[in-house]
Parts: structure tokens; sequence; C-alpha cells
């Protein structure tokens, strides 16, 4: 009898543990869908953003733009192949 009793309420606590974790996966299963959402929007926004700013100002941007990747190439090919002495 007491067995069975026992078995009962494992059982119970066992359905209500269950529901618990289902109920918080879903819950984290939405919040990271909405989140996705959100990023994308966000990015979405930043891209226009950018287009935006070089149809204003092409020049600029195309300029800065060339400096940058130039450093970007003087301080790859520093790493790389600057710290390799013999």
């Amino acid at each position: 009898m007491a067995q069975a009793a026992f078995a009962n309420a494992a059982e119970a606590e066992a359905a209500r543990l269950k529901s618990a974790v289902a109920d918080a996966l879903e819950d984290g299963v939405h919040a990271a869908r909405r989140a996705m959402k959100h990023g994308l929007s966000v990015a979405e926004e930043i891209m226009d953003d950018a287009a935006h700013e070089v149809k204003r100002h092409p020049l600029p941007v195309v300029a800065s733009t060339s400096v940058l990747s130039f450093a970007a190439g003087v301080v790859v090919g520093w790493l790389l192949f600057g710290l390799r002495k013999h």
C-alpha cells in the first residue's frame, strides 16, 4: 500500500517536472526566435544605413575603406612575415 502511494507520488512529481522542463524549453525557444528576428532587423537597418551613407558620400567612404584595407594588409603581412626572423 505504501509502495503504491509512493509510486503515485513519484509519477505525479515526474509529470510535474516534465511539464516544467517542457515549459522552460518552449520559453527558451521563443526567446531565441525573438532575439534572432531582432538581430536580423538590426542587421538590415545597419546595411540600409551603410548603403545610404555610401550614396551620400561615396568618395570618403571608398577612400577610408581603401586605407583601412591597406592597413589591415600591412598588419597581417607584418604578423605573418615580420615575426619570422631566422
